[in-house]
């Protein structure tokens, strides 16, 4: 069996202050540059709230209030139509209410 002996790692900097290059440093810092890059491409992205998408729909006749998904209630005028999320409407299309168009 080989004795094996523990290596020395020298650190990254010298105490004269000069930088060694490792094997790999060029890719290394490369990609360290590009996720700097996208963090901040992606920053404006993530502190915006999603749009609401609001959607008219027409409820079965009889009907004259909701409770949506979401926990809202709704009223529902002479005319059968309401507006709502696009997410509460989803759930009421299998009850027979019809999406009329966006609002």
């Amino acid at each position: 069996m080989a004795s094996m002996t523990p290596r020395s790692i020298p650190p990254p900097s010298s105490s004269t202050g000069s930088k060694k290059p490792f094997p790999g440093q060029g890719i290394f810092e490369f990609y360290q540059r590009e996720a700097e890059k996208l963090k901040h491409q992606r920053e404006p992205e993530r502190r915006k709230p999603p749009r609401p998408v609001n959607v008219r729909v027409k409820a079965p006749p009889g009907i004259g209030a909701v409770q949506t998904f979401s926990g809202r209630h709704i009223s529902v005028g002479p005319d059968g139509i309401v507006e709502m999320s696009e997410g509460d409407a989803f759930y009421l299309i299998p009850a027979g209410w019809t999406i009329l168009g966006d609002a």
